[in-house]
This record gives structure tokens, sequence and C-alpha cells, in this order.
């Protein structure tokens, strides 16, 4: 009878264990199910969206940048904000960049004469849309929008009072289809056929040369090929690299003082087609950007940063001065007009500085 007994006992303390151990099964399958349904439903959105705001302290530099010179202490304000869109075969990608930076300087350039004063030191507004359709692997058939200006007006440094540009006054405005290698860390697009706008809205331009824009005119467009190259990276969890290369070839390019000229004298006309086949000259129809920036994380809200931007373009011009600070002129070759000598320069910005940051994004990472 104990043995029955001992038996039936360890029976039921069996079947108890075992519906338990269901009912925990049910439990964490449950749980699964769950949990996956959640993640179906995050991966169901397609979309995302992201911000950064940086106020920076810093040291910076420039060298013929529009705008912008000498060496100084000053502050900067830097916003960005992305906007994307992935799903099956369709990728949209909207990216907003603002950079906004004053200093106080000395000027011991010429004009002679040493006095603190506040200057710009950057200033861009750019936006960018691209909308991509996957074709195989990792390449896309793309088309690209661009937009970028400056918010506030731009002076000479050698002549603070001398208005160089403002808001439009250069603007630029890109369109373009192609092709696009996207990978985790970095992309490629090539176009090997684009509308590039150049503007001046300015009236204080209107009747001059400007920016590649001929006088009397407030849009110039090129034609042309293009590619973008950027890199985007964690080097490190406390350290991260940005960097972007932007070339622009234009097929039509000419100098906008000719454009008055060449439809109307044909000796010009012949004489500037000469000229156009020396190889060296070809640089005036290419447009270059590089930027490059490192942040290094010390807290969640603070970190170094450290920036660097490169641009070349033919048509922006440079007035060249004397050692005394006089404005140089010379003769058109072609027109007979005297105007002021002008030169083209790489155009060159760093900055290094304490950032205090915050940044989110909208559906957060896990």
């Amino acid at each position: 009878m104990k043995k029955l007994y001992t038996i039936g006992m360890a029976i039921s303390m069996l079947l108890f264990f075992q519906q338990a151990k269901c009912q925990e099964l049910i439990d964490v399958t449950k749980q699964a199910q769950s949990v996956s349904s959640l993640v179906d439903k995050e991966a169901e959105n397609p979309w995302e969206f992201g911000a950064g705001f940086q106020v920076i302290i810093n040291q910076s530099f420039s060298k013929n940048w529009v705008g912008a010179s000498n060496p100084a202490i000053g502050g900067q304000v830097l916003g960005n904000m992305y906007l994307r869109y992935l799903k099956n075969k369709l990728a949209w990608e909207n990216t907003l960049d603002l950079d906004y930076g004053m200093r106080a300087t000395f000027n011991p350039k010429p004009p002679k004469g040493i006095g603190t004063k506040l200057e710009k030191v950057s200033d861009n507004l750019d936006f960018k849309s691209k909308l991509g359709l996957k074709a195989g692997g990792y390449w896309y058939y793309g088309a690209m929008l661009t937009f970028s200006t400056q918010i506030a007006k731009g002076y000479d440094p050698n002549n603070d009072t001398l208005l160089t540009s403002s808001f439009m006054t250069p603007g630029y405005l890109t369109f373009s289809i192609g092709m696009d290698y996207k990978r985790k860390m970095w992309s490629w697009y090539i176009s090997p056929i684009g509308v590039k706008m150049v503007t001046k809205t300015n009236p204080v331009f209107y009747e001059e040369d400007k920016f590649g824009v001929s006088a009397f005119k407030k849009i110039y467009t090129a034609v042309g090929a293009s590619t973008h190259i950027v890199f985007n990276a964690d080097i490190h969890p406390k350290i991260k690299l940005y960097a972007k290369l932007e070339l622009f070839y234009d097929y039509l390019n000419r100098p906008a003082y000719l454009d008055r000229y060449l439809d109307e004298n044909k000796e010009i006309t012949e004489a500037y087609k000469q000229e156009r086949k020396i190889g060296y000259n070809q640089v005036r129809n290419m447009d270059a950007r590089f930027d490059m920036t490192w942040m290094f994380n010390i807290t969640e809200w603070l970190s170094l940063s450290l920036k660097f931007a490169l641009l070349y373009d033919y048509d922006i011009r440079f007035n060249v001065y004397d050692p005394e600070g006089n404005q140089l002129y010379e003769r058109d070759k072609y027109t007979g007009e005297i105007y002021n000598r002008t030169t083209d320069h790489l155009q060159f910005q760093e900055s290094f500085g304490l950032t205090l940051g915050y940044k989110f994004q909208i559906p957060k990472k896990k």
C-alpha cells in the first residue's frame, strides 16, 4: 500500500511540474510573439527623422574664403536635420545643414592698421534631397536635388565696407540623374548629366560680372557631370568622422565677362576658342568642395570638434591689392575695358572648438 501511495505521489508531482513547465513555455511563447509583433511594427515604419544642434566656442582660421579671413577666437552654431524613407526598393533621403559663426579678430592685412573687429567666420545653408530605386546589389538608380547659399551678408576682409556676397548671391541649385552606390558607412553618387543654376539676386551686383553670372543677368545655367562621395562612420565609440566630396564639371562653361561679346564679335570668339584649347584652362570648368568633420565625445552633451573645408570655383573672383593695400586694375585683352584685377583662389576654412550639443532620432535606436 505504501508503495502504491509513494508511486501515486511521484506521478502527481511529475504531472504538476510538467504542467508548470508547459505553462512557462506558453508564457515565453506569448512574450516572444509580443516582442516579434513589436519588432514587426517597427520594421513596418519606413520613416526615420533626426536632428542635432551644436554651439561651439572655437579657434578658427580661413584663407581666401568669401566673407571670412584671419585667425581669431569666436563662436559657431551648427544645425543638421534629416528625414529618410526606406521601403522595399525605394530609398529617399533629405538633409538640411546650417552653419553660422562669428569671431573677434584683428586685421594685420592691407590696408595697414590693427584694430579689433567682429566678422563672419562661416555661413552655409545646404539642402540635399536624393531619391533612389534599387537596381541590384548595392546600386540604385538615382536623382538628386541640391541647394546651397549663405544666410547673411559677407564683406571683403581687406575692406569691411565692400559687400562681396549675400543671401542667394551666390545661390546654387542643381538637379541631376545618375547611379548611387550605397553601403553602410559610405555612398558614391555618379551623374553623367545634370543642370546647375547660379543665382545673383542682390541688385548691388546686377551690373557686374559676379560668381560666373554675367552683368545685367541674375542666373547662369550650366549643364555638366557631377559626383558626390559621402563617408559617415563611428571610428570609435567616442570618435565620429563625417566627410564629403562634391565635384561638378561644366560642359559649356565660359568666363562670364565674355558672354556679352562672343556672339557679337567674331574676332573675340575665335581668340577665345584658341585660348580654350590650352589644357590648363579646363580647370575653369570644374567646381569642387571637400568637407571633413571629426567629433570627439567627452560626455553625452560635451565634445571636441575639428572641421576642415576646401572649396574651388574659378568664377568666384578675389580682388588683387598691392603691398600698400591699393586695388589693382587691368585692361581686358578681348574688349579693351578697364576693370578691377581679380584672381581665383583655393578657399580654405578650419575650426577647432569645444562643443555643447544635443541630438535625437525618431524612432530611437535600440
